[in-house]
C-alpha cells in the first residue's frame, strides 16, 4: 500500500507539471531539432527568395543569387529556370511575389516583371529609369534593390533603396515608399520630405485596404483608407523595425521585428515584446493564424503555436534568407538559405501535445508503473523465502571483510599520502586566486547598434579573455528575463559602460540612446575624476549626446589591437 501512495504521488507530480508546461506564461523552450531535407536547386546556391504556388503546392518559386528565377512542379524533387534567357531577372533578382490566378511578380535591380502563367513568359512593368523626380533628386539612374513587396486592389506599394546624403553630409542607403499603378505609370512619394529609411512594406491580407509599413528609423505607419498614413505605436518604442508580419484570425494582430526583439501589436497600437533576439524573416500561417515563424541568418528559427505566448528554438546549420509555408500540409516549411539552397522541414516535432493527450499518456503510466510494481513485490516475495533471514547474512559476509586483514593491506595501499593531498589542495588555491586576482571582479555593459553586432562580440571575446566579466546581450539575456528591468539594473551595477559609436548608432532612436541616457544618468552619481563611460569609435562620427562629446574616446580604426589596449589599461587602472 506505501508503494500504491508513492506511485501516484509521482504521477500526481507528473501531471501538474504538464499542465504548467501548457499554462505557463510566454517563454521560450529547450532547442528542439527540425527534420530538414535538402530539395536543390544547387547545394552551394544562394537562395534569396521563395514562394509557394497559393492552390497548388507542388508548385514552388526560387530567387537564387547570380543564378536566376527557378521552378519546380513537383515539390522540389527538380528545377528549372524560368528567367528565358532575361539578363536581368537572372543576374539582377531579388524578390518574387507569387499572387492568385497564376501571376508571379519578379523585383529587380531595373525594375518590376509580371509573368500571367507560372514564369513561362515575363514582360516588364516598370522601369526604374522612368520613375518621376524624387528617384533623379537623388542621383539615382536606377533602382539599387527594388522590392515589389504589396498590393492592393490596383495598386503597387513598392521600397526602393536609394542613395541620399545624411546630416553629415555622406552619401548612405535608404529606403523610400512610392505607389501606384503600373499600367498608368503613376507613382507618388507617399513621405516626400522625411528620410524614414523603410524596410518592409506589406497588406493585411484579411482588409486589403489596410497597408503597413516597417522603417529604420521610428518603427511601424498604418494606413487603412489609402490617404493617412498614423504611427502604430505612438510611444515608439519599436524604433529600427527590419521586418513585419500581420497575424491573428482577423489580421488584428502585427508582428514587428527590430534589433534586439520580436513585438506583437494590436491595431489599437498597444505593443509589448515577445521574445529576445533579432529575425531576418517573419511570417505567419493564414489558414492557423496562431502559428509564427522566425528565423535570421545565424542559424536560429523559432516557432510559437499560440501567438507567440510560447517559442521553440530549433538551432541548425541552416543560414535562412527567407521562409514559406506549404499551402495543402501546414506542417511542413520551406527555407532559402545562404549558400545551401532550398530545405524542406517537417515542424511536426515541434507542436505541442494537447491536454487530452497528456492525460491519456499519464494514465497509461500510471497503469505501467502500478503493473511493474505489482509482479516486482510478488517476486521479492518468491526471493525472500529462501532465506528467512538475508539481513544477517549480508552482515556476517561484511564483517569477515572488515577483519580479513589481506583487504585491510590492500585498502591502506590505495590510499594516497596525507602530505601529497595537502599540496594537491594548496596548488588549486592558488590557481583560483590567481583566477580571481586577473578578473578583479570587474563588470562591463556594452552598448552597441545591431548593425555593429559583429564588432560588439569581437570586442565581448577580447575583454572576457582578459579575465573581465562583460554584460552582452546576445550572451546575457536569458529566455523568459525582464528585458527592460535586466538592462537598467547592469547598467547600475557596471564599473564601466562601453558605447560602441558610428554612424548606425549616432543618428538613430531606440534601445540604444536608451541605454545610454540611462548610463549618462549613472554617470551623474560618480565624482568628475572617475570614469565610467567610454565611448568606443568604431570609424569617424560625432555623437548626438552633448556630454560624449566632453568625454574622451577610444578609435577602434586603423588599429583594432591598440584600441583594446587603451580600454583594458582604462579599466584596469581604476
Amino acid at each position: 500500500m506505501r508503494r500504491l501512495k508513492y506511485i501516484k504521488q509521482i504521477a500526481l507530480i507528473i501531471f501538474f507539471l504538464i499542465l504548467a508546461d501548457v499554462f505557463a506564461p510566454s517563454s521560450v523552450y529547450a532547442n528542439e531539432s527540425i527534420d530538414w531535407g535538402f530539395l536543390g536547386p544547387k547545394d552551394t546556391s544562394t537562395i534569396l527568395s521563395i514562394g509557394v504556388h497559393p492552390s497548388n503546392p507542388n508548385i514552388i518559386y526560387a530567387v537564387a543569387e547570380n543564378e536566376g528565377l527557378y521552378r519546380s512542379i513537383n515539390h522540389g524533387k527538380t528545377w528549372i529556370f524560368i528567367d528565358q534567357g532575361i539578363e536581368d531577372l537572372k543576374k539582377f533578382c531579388r524578390e518574387v511575389s507569387v499572387q492568385k490566378n497564376e501571376t508571379l511578380y519578379a523585383a529587380t535591380e531595373s525594375g518590376i516583371y509580371r509573368s500571367r502563367d507560372n514564369g513561362d513568359i515575363w514582360h516588364k512593368v516598370l522601369l526604374c529609369e522612368k520613375l518621376p523626380d524624387f528617384a533623379v533628386m537623388a542621383n539615382m539612374k536606377n533602382c539599387q534593390n527594388l522590392s515589389i513587396l504589396g498590393f492592393s486592389n490596383n495598386e503597387f506599394y513598392i521600397i526602393i533603396s536609394i542613395w541620399i546624403k545624411d546630416h553629415l553630409g555622406r552619401q548612405v542607403k535608404s529606403g523610400i515608399l512610392i505607389k501606384g499603378d503600373p499600367n498608368q505609370n503613376n507613382w507618388e512619394n507617399i513621405f516626400p520630405n522625411m528620410n524614414l529609411d523603410f524596410t518592409k512594406v506589406i497588406i493585411n491580407p484579411v482588409n486589403q485596404q489596410t497597408v503597413y509599413a516597417a522603417t529604420n528609423t521610428i518603427g511601424v505607419f498604418v494606413c487603412e483608407n489609402g490617404k493617412d498614413w498614423k504611427v502604430l505605436d505612438e510611444s515608439e518604442t519599436i524604433g529600427n523595425v527590419q521586418t513585419i508580419a500581420v497575424g491573428g484570425k482577423k489580421g488584428d494582430i502585427i508582428y514587428a521585428g527590430t534589433n534586439h526583439f520580436i513585438f506583437r501589436c494590436k491595431e489599437k497600437g498597444i505593443c509589448e515584446p515577445i521574445v529576445l533576439g533579432f529575425y531576418d524573416t517573419i511570417i505567419t500561417d493564414r489558414k492557423n493564424p496562431e502559428r509564427i515563424y522566425a528565423a535570421n541568418a545565424n542559424g536560429a528559427l523559432i516557432f510559437s503555436p499560440n501567438y507567440g505566448k510560447k517559442w521553440r528554438n530549433s538551432y541548425n546549420e541552416l543560414k535562412i534568407n527567407d521562409l514559406a509555408i506549404d499551402t495543402e500540409k501546414q506542417n511542413l516549411i520551406y527555407a532559402a538559405t545562404k549558400g545551401k539552397g532550398v530545405w524542406k522541414g517537417d515542424i511536426s516535432f515541434l507542436l505541442p501535445i494537447n491536454w487530452i493527450g497528456n492525460l491519456i499518456i499519464i494514465s497509461l503510466i500510471f497503469l505501467g508503473i502500478s503493473l511493474i510494481s505489482l509482479i516486482s513485490f510478488f517476486i521479492i516475495k518468491i526471493i525472500t523465502k529462501t532465506d528467512k533471514h538475508p539481513n544477517k547474512k549480508i552482515q556476517k559476509e561484511a564483517l569477515e571483510k572488515i577483519t580479513d586483514p589481506n583487504i585491510l593491506t590492500e585498502i591502506a595501499d590505495k590510499q594516497p599520502d596525507k602530505d601529497q593531498r595537502i599540496i594537491s589542495r594548496d596548488n588549486h588555491q592558488d590557481r583560483e586566486v590567481k583566477k580571481t586576482a586577473l578578473a578583479k571582479n570587474m563588470f562591463v555593459f556594452l552598448c552597441y547598434a545591431r548593425e555593429d553586432l559583429k564588432a560588439a562580440r569581437k570586442l565581448y571575446k577580447s575583454l572576457k579573455k582578459e579575465g573581465i566579466t562583460v554584460w552582452f546581450d546576445q550572451e546575457s539575456l536569458l529566455p523568459g528575463q525582464n528585458w527592460r528591468d535586466s538592462i537598467k539594473q547592469a547598467i547600475q551595477k557596471c564599473n564601466f559602460f562601453l558605447a560602441l559609436l558610428s554612424s548606425n548608432s549616432v543618428s538613430k532612436k531606440g534601445f540604444v540612446n536608451s541605454e545610454l541616457t540611462n548610463a549618462i544618468e549613472v554617470l551623474d552619481t560618480f565624482p568628475e575624476n572617475r570614469p565610467f563611460i567610454i565611448p568606443v569609435r568604431l570609424e569617424d562620427c560625432t555623437p548626438s549626446h552633448q556630454k560624449l562629446n566632453e568625454l574622451h574616446w577610444v578609435d577602434m580604426s586603423p588599429e583594432w589591437d591598440d584600441g583594446i589596449e587603451k580600454i583594458l589599461k582604462a579599466i584596469k587602472n581604476l
